[in-house]
């Protein structure tokens, strides 16, 4: 009977995702540095967000003014 492999397990090597199709054949591979690249892509894309809204929107009001005279179409169809 075979001996049992006692040695370590090396845990200091991160972490990977495969994904498989129903054949198992290999469809993607996600390694940590995708995983790092999609969470610093979502943080930059919230902060142009957050910039472009804050653009967008001044913070002192537009004053809105109401016409004293009705506003009369200049052709009207009877």
């Amino acid at each position: 009977m075979p001996k049992l492999d006692t040695t370590p397990i090396e845990t200091t090597e991160g972490w990977m995702v495969q994904v498989y199709d129903r054949d198992r054949r290999l469809i993607c591979l996600i390694e940590p540095s995708h995983g790092w690249a999609f969470f610093f892509g979502c943080l930059l894309g919230f902060l142009v967000t957050a910039v472009g809204f804050s653009r967008a929107n001044p913070s002192t009001p537009v004053s809105t003014t109401t016409p004293e005279a009705p506003v009369v179409a200049p052709l009207q169809v009877e």
